[in-house]
């Protein structure tokens, strides 16, 4: 069995350009000083697999017993699969 904590790209607001590009690097940047590091957070979240897409990726891949499901509103995700024998 293998188990995965895997950020992703999220259908929430979180993930909406206007509030990953805009407000939350304002927001992170004044909260924690480094307005760069928000910055680059949200564009990188631009290249993730949603939560589906990463669950079908790895049954494509050969995985079995694949589920997954969201946490803290979709933020980040906990994918389960199975190696087959």
């Amino acid at each position: 069995m293998s188990c995965v904590l895997a950020a992703s790209s999220s259908p929430s607001s979180f993930s909406d350009p206007a509030y990953a590009g805009v407000v939350m690097p304002a927001l992170g940047g004044w909260l924690s000083g480094d307005r760069g590091a928000y910055e680059y957070l949200a564009k990188s979240m631009a290249g993730f697999l949603r939560r589906r897409e990463y669950e079908r990726a790895l049954v494509v891949a050969g995985f079995s017993r694949v589920h997954g499901f969201d946490l803290t509103l979709g933020v980040a995700s906990i994918v389960r699969a199975e190696v087959p024998s």
